[in-house]
């Protein structure tokens, strides 16, 4: 049944479409429209590259067999997946980003127990394959959440604490999850060449390291993956042999250009190369491999290229990708390889004029020879460069042939084309393709009888996607001048107050709840915490709170030392400075070990940085004049196994209420006239401390009374004082960036009773349920990590538009932030 016409077409037609995968939308309706078989069908693309995965995953969720002349890239099988994801993890310096997305979605997939299966060729089924995915999403996030983020030395230092931590025998389910990705990642390791050997890595040895990842940690479900699974291990074990024999690579299904290049790569440097360039390289050779190739078959739709289109026999032939960009292809000669150069070696190599003659060439044979129906087509629209794309003059000249108008031009092509094809089908046309084309279409033009029941309100749209109409709700109730569970008002419950709750809260949680309280509902109730992703920056080792850490841990062992020596009030001399610069190197060293920098350049540049901070806190601590001496430091409280401070917020009796605080002090020192003063180092960004004539801030700096109080309550606890008073507390800006400046706010009695009753008004929001935005939150909004979730200025300007509408459940934010 597959004998060419050897004719040409007995009818041409002609459509332009949105995009190429509209392109082959409308191909396929046409062919659905007008009842063809599928195996009476052949689609031609001028680009194999863009039309070839766009039919297949169309055809793969639409259930039409394809079979394709030349084959996909090795990509589109799982096996190939995994392989180029792998080699793409080494050749950027091992990103975690990387790793993760091919674990998460199944293209790497580990043994889920010790001592179980391997991937591979033998672990096929979907369930099988389902189960993998789900382990591999696990492993992803657990990677994603580890403080790897990117580097040889960084998997290898966390992969030796992971499993040092595991040795204790505790099992819980993070700890399975991260276990059993030390494992992956240990063995991942052990089969990768080492990146950090000075003589470079030969090509055979990475060859041999992918194999050994195919064979060990990918999965075969379909028969495409199978091919793939072949393909690659052909080609892998051939390459292993281009060492002193290139013939071996005969027969490989590289394309031959590749093959020359890798066989060229190898004997142009056999002792090896950087193990990140030898990686890319490879990749790039690899995604060459075509997988899946197949001859027409009876049932099955075809697609092939302009060279070997038309051979089937088939009477209705689609040719796609006849636009200017694509056919018959760039211009432009070969920057590595000029056609002046060429034209002068030996062997005829063709040059760039005489390529895109024979695809004239070869598009002229093709529809010589195809017979029956012939359409052409072209995507007019490039979404990167947002602009229209002109057709080929080719398609120009199939348009005369086509119409008997030999001087027709590009102005009476259009008009003949009309508008172009798109997601959705034409008014009158055929039949959508799927259901999602079918709701576009419904919300285009309404169902039959004119009742648009695709409207966002209408009943048949939200009975078909709940979650839409669930949002349509939401949006609305937004809107409306009353608080709605859409904007954060919950059913009031025992366990919203902290006052009864007895769940023991920091002061940053409080300050979070006058913030803004949605943030507060989302983190403290919900308990939805941000991600924890380190990236990659090549002129960074440590975030800022890493860096923070670094230097608290220097200012306590400084003090702790002297304590110990009894010379905390002695004045500072020379061997305090030099102290102070041993302490700072030594925490600096530690923390390489622990988390190994981008490079040395930048580990360099940063522990001269934190040096310089340390002894800059030491200046500090010599010009200070209150005559404080430290006695209580980095003391936690309600945390690492301390019990929390009880505040007492007033009432008596059985009214009296109570609030439990966690948190951890940096330093309390005793003044010389008795009193104390509580100090909370602020390392980074200073501005919001600034200020004078702030105190309470409306709720947002609280932790300066709190932090008092909760002194207070330790002194009495460990016995240095009875009846102890703080009598000063704020935030010493430690670092050169703050300028070494004290925000110093005064402990009186009124203003601690002012911070007793704008706690209580806080704690009674909270209890209510309310955790609408703050009406002046939009200015955090883009810092905060829950933007997406609520809208952020969106939701704030509605909640303003709920006030002034006279919501009275929101009538508290003016008292709250009259406490400045």
């Amino acid at each position: 049944p597959f004998q060419p016409g050897w004719g040409p077409p007995q009818r041409i037609h002609f459509f332009h479409a949105t995009s190429p995968e509209a392109e082959l939308r409308e191909v396929l309706r046409r062919a659905m429209a007008q009842g063809l078989p599928w195996d009476r069908v052949e689609v031609v693309a001028t680009d194999l590259a863009t039309y070839g995965p766009i039919l297949h995953a169309l055809a793969a969720r639409l259930g039409i067999p394809v079979t394709f002349s030349e084959g996909l890239p090795l990509a589109e099988s799982g096996p190939g997946r995994g392989a180029l994801a792998y080699l793409e993890w080494v050749a950027r310096g091992f990103p975690a980003a990387v790793l993760a997305g091919a674990l998460a979605g199944g293209d790497l997939v580990p043994p889920r127990r010790e001592g179980g299966g391997e991937g591979g060729k033998g672990e096929g089924g979907e369930g099988g394959a389902g189960a993998a995915r789900g382990w591999g999403r696990r492993l992803a996030q657990t990677l994603l959440e580890s403080p790897i983020g990117w580097g040889w030395a960084r998997y290898r230092a966390w992969v030796e604490q992971t499993l040092a931590a595991s040795a204790d025998g505790r099992r819980d389910p993070a700890a399975e999850a991260r276990v059993a990705l030390a494992r992956f990642l240990q063995e991942l390791l052990r089969l990768t060449p080492d990146p950090e050997r000075s003589d470079g890595v030969p090509l055979p040895q990475l060859v041999t390291a992918l194999r050994q990842v195919v064979h060990r940690f990918t999965v075969t479900t379909t028969p495409l993956d199978r091919g793939g699974w072949d393909a690659l291990l052909q080609t892998l074990a051939a390459l292993e042999g281009l060492a002193g024999r290139v013939a071996s690579a005969a027969g490989l299904p590289l394309a031959p250009a590749a093959l020359v290049e890798a066989a060229g790569a190898w004997l142009e440097a056999p002792e090896g190369e950087p193990l990140p360039r030898l990686a890319l390289r490879l990749r790039r050779w690899l995604a060459e491999v075509p997988v899946g190739q197949g001859e027409p078959q009876p049932g099955a739709l075809h697609l092939a290229s302009l060279e070997h289109g038309g051979y089937a026999g088939r009477p209705y032939l689609f040719v796609v990708g006849l636009d200017e960009g694509r056919f018959p292809g760039k211009g432009g000669a070969d920057p590595l390889l000029l056609d002046g150069d060429r034209a002068r070696l030996p062997g005829e190599l063709p040059s760039s004029a005489s390529r895109q003659q024979w695809r004239r060439r070869s598009l002229e044979a093709l529809v010589a020879r195809a017979g029956g129906t012939l359409t052409c087509s072209f995507a007019a629209w490039d979404p990167v460069e947002g602009q229209e794309v002109a057709p080929s003059p080719a398609l120009l000249d199939l348009f005369r042939q086509a119409t008997g108008a030999p001087q027709a031009d590009y102005t009476a092509l259009r008009e003949a084309l009309g508008a172009p094809a798109g997601r959705v089908p034409a008014p009158g046309g055929a039949l959508p393709l799927d259901g999602g084309e079918a709701w576009l279409d419904a919300l285009r033009v309404g169902p039959p009888g004119g009742e648009r029941l695709a409207r966002p309100e209408g009943e048949g749209l939200q009975q078909a996607f709940p979650f839409l109409a669930a949002g349509q709700r939401a949006r609305e109730a937004r809107a409306s001048p009353v608080l709605t569970a859409y904007d954060g008002l919950v059913t009031p419950a025992g366990s919203l107050d902290p006052r009864t709750g007895g769940e023991a809260v920091s002061a940053g949680r409080l300050e979070s709840l006058a913030t803004c309280p949605l943030q507060y509902f989302f983190r403290y109730v919900l308990k939805v915490a941000p991600p924890e992703r380190p990236e990659l920056d090549p002129d960074r080792w440590l975030d800022p709170l890493a860096r923070g850490k670094l230097l608290h841990e220097c200012y306590r062992r400084f003090w702790e030392e002297r304590l110990q020596a009894g010379r905390a009030a002695d004045p500072l001399g020379p061997e305090d400075w030099a102290r102070m610069e041993a302490i700072a190197q030594e925490a600096v060293a530690r923390q390489r070990e622990a988390l190994p920098p981008p490079s040395e350049g930048v580990f360099e540049r940063e522990r001269q940085e934190l040096v310089a901070e340390a002894l800059f806190f030491l200046e500090l601590e010599a010009r200070r004049d209150d005559g404080g001496v430290p006695v209580l430091l980095e003391r936690a409280f309600g945390m690492q196994g301390e019990p929390p401070v009880v505040i007492e917020l007033g009432g008596e009796g059985g009214a009296a209420q109570r609030l439990r605080l966690l948190g951890r002090i940096d330093r309390v020192d005793r003044l010389p006239d008795g009193t104390y003063g509580v100090w909370d180092y602020k390392t980074g960004s200073a501005r919001r401390y600034e200020s004078e004539r702030i105190y309470l801030d409306g709720g947002r700096q609280l932790q300066h009374v709190l932090y008092s109080w909760a002194a207070e309550a330790l002194l009495r606890r460990e016995g240095l004082d009875e009846t102890p008073r703080v009598a000063r507390s704020g935030y010493w800006l430690t670092t050169r960036r703050g300028r070494g400046h004290r925000a110093d706010r005064p402990q009186d009695p009124g203003k601690r009773r002012e911070a007793q009753e704008l706690l209580q008004i806080l704690l009674d929001v909270a209890a209510s349920g309310c955790f609408a935005p703050a009406p002046d939150a939009q200015d955090g909004c883009d810092f905060c990590d829950y933007r997406r979730a609520c809208g952020g200025p969106a939701a704030v300007r509605q909640v303003r538009e709920k006030i002034e509408a006279g919501e009275t459940r929101l009538r508290f934010w003016r008292e709250v932030r009259a406490h400045d």
